[in-house]
């Protein structure tokens, strides 16, 4: 195979010889070398168009190494912040006994209603499992400070919440321990009742509708006018047409929040509408 497509190579260059030469007026040395300069260009384009391919694979592989760190950071941070929300979780529902069955469940239920499934769910009941007798309260705390700002940590909040009423009441203990929890992560009383959905004074209106209002950053009075606003504005602001380009992490953050801003607005109109 190799021969035969030597010699068609052969009888390729020759004809192109002899066509060199006729046209140069039938002088051989002139079209051997017009041939060889020929064959030299023709190389020098495949090195060059060979290199600009390797060129583009390796800037490739290069970006995608880069990219890795990052989203293995990011991933950690999520990570780091969801033992911290399933430990201070386990220590409130400890604080008047041995968790109950309907604690645990609230637990894995804050996860699953914010997009945890499959081995992420699966992960998650590895923790609850795992998680030590004794925790250091103030070590889960400063851990907290470190990878979330104060918006951030407001999920944290309703997952304790959601923790300190699943047997049907809240324990004075537990929610001593919560209110404590919640200072420490900078959130005032009020703050707290608000967005732990607790009924207002004044309205009387339900845990549900209440949280629902502070996830659109209004209190528990606000009017079905002022709540419209409120989720017409966010609904623009994190639109995914608005994060594409912000990178994963960014885009999936934004993503969540848009799914927790939409869960509002259908209890508002529900309630209210």
């Amino acid at each position: 195979m190799h021969e035969n497509s030597g010699c068609v190579n052969l009888v390729f260059q020759s004809s192109w010889l002899v066509a060199g030469a006729l046209a140069c007026g039938g002088h051989w040395i002139a079209a051997i070398l017009t041939l060889f300069g020929l064959q030299v260009l023709a190389f020098a384009m495949h090195a060059a168009t060979g290199g600009l391919a390797r060129d583009r694979r390796q800037l490739a592989v290069a970006h995608d190494r880069l990219a890795e760190p990052v989203r293995g950071t990011l991933e950690d941070e999520r990570s780091r912040l969801a033992v911290c929300i399933i430990r201070l979780a386990l220590l409130v529902a400890t604080a008047d006994g041995p968790a109950s069955h309907r604690e645990i469940a609230a637990i894995r239920r804050f996860f699953s209603s914010r997009g945890a499934a499959g081995d992420r769910l699966a992960w998650i009941e590895l923790q609850i499992e795992s998680a030590p007798f004794h925790t250091d309260l103030d070590g889960l705390i400063a851990e907290v400070r470190r990878i979330a700002d104060k918006p951030l940590r407001q999920p944290l909040l309703e997952a304790l919440g959601d923790v300190l009423v699943a047997d049907g009441g809240a324990d004075p203990d537990a929610l001593a321990l919560l209110l404590h929890i919640a200072a420490r992560l900078d959130f005032t009383p009020e703050e707290v009742r608000t967005i732990l959905g607790l009924p207002s004074p004044k309205t009387g209106r339900p845990r549900d509708l209440v949280r629902a209002l502070a996830e659109l950053g209004l209190g528990p009075e606000a009017s079905f006018e002022e709540a419209r606003r409120a989720y017409r504005k966010l609904a623009q602001k994190y639109h995914p047409d608005k994060v594409a380009n912000l990178g994963p992490g960014v885009a999936e953050a934004a993503g969540e929040r848009m799914r927790r801003i939409n869960a509002a607005w259908a209890t508002i109109q529900e309630a209210m509408g």
